[in-house]
């Protein structure tokens, strides 16, 4: 969960963290959302045949949810997964973190 002031939290199973984003990276998650036209996107990507293993994704941003799974990510919301997933492998990595309260970040 990113805030507008540049707080996020991640948690996962074992940790919950939050770290702190500047100006420029908020900037950057802005222009990643506004490339893949998040806003226009459909609320369900699925795979049409089933899968116990899919990696699942909610992905909420400006009062939008879109939902969909490995399998049938559209080409444009790719790079937004690849960013989130960025922030979360840095957050979880970096030394800046404090533990928090568990908040649910998707994947």
């Amino acid at each position: 969960m990113i805030f507008d002031n540049g707080v996020t939290l991640i948690s996962t199973r074992t940790t919950s963290r939050e770290i702190l984003l500047n100006k420029s990276e908020l900037d950057q998650i802005s222009a990643v959302f506004d490339a893949a036209q998040f806003s226009v996107l459909e609320e369900n990507y699925t795979s049409r045949r089933g899968g116990a293993d899919f990696m699942q994704y909610s992905i909420s941003y400006h009062g939008k949810t879109v939902n969909t799974e490995d399998t049938a990510i559209p080409s444009t919301l790719e790079p937004v997964i690849a960013a989130m997933n960025q922030i979360l492998n840095s957050g979880l990595a970096g030394g800046n973190a404090g533990t928090l309260p568990t908040v649910k970040i998707s994947p």
